[in-house]
């Protein structure tokens, strides 16, 4: 648990950090929420976002490249991280309570419908 609540700690302090950045280097008030997900982005994706508040030379674009690429790693490494923590999780719950593998997965079936989650 302590560990779930590191990530979580670093990926709130990584997003704040994320926004300061972006807010001043392209000078805007509000960044928008779709930002959050930028790591699910193309990286033409990433360049038409920020052009869209900069017009960005060819060396501007490489670093924003440099920048998205390392940003993209670290929160895609936090996310996997916390994946295989929570799949850790769901087994022990699982072993604790004396569930079989197709009572988990019936589970997890039943919380992804009533969350709306695909």
């Amino acid at each position: 648990m302590k560990e779930m609540l590191e990530i979580q700690r670093k990926k709130a302090k990584f997003f704040k950090k994320l926004e300061i950045v972006l807010l001043d280097s392209l000078k805007i008030k509000e960044l928008p929420s779709s930002f959050k997900t930028f790591f699910e982005w193309s990286v033409e994706k990433w360049l038409e976002k920020i052009n869209q508040y900069k017009t960005l030379t060819i060396n501007e674009k490489e670093e924003w490249i440099e920048f998205y690429e390392s940003k993209k790693e670290y929160i895609e490494n936090l996310n996997n991280h916390e994946l295989s923590l929570n799949q850790l999780i769901d087994q022990k719950v699982g072993l604790a309570f004396g569930l079989n593998e197709q009572e988990m997965e019936l589970i997890d079936e039943y919380l992804k419908d009533f969350l709306g989650i695909d």
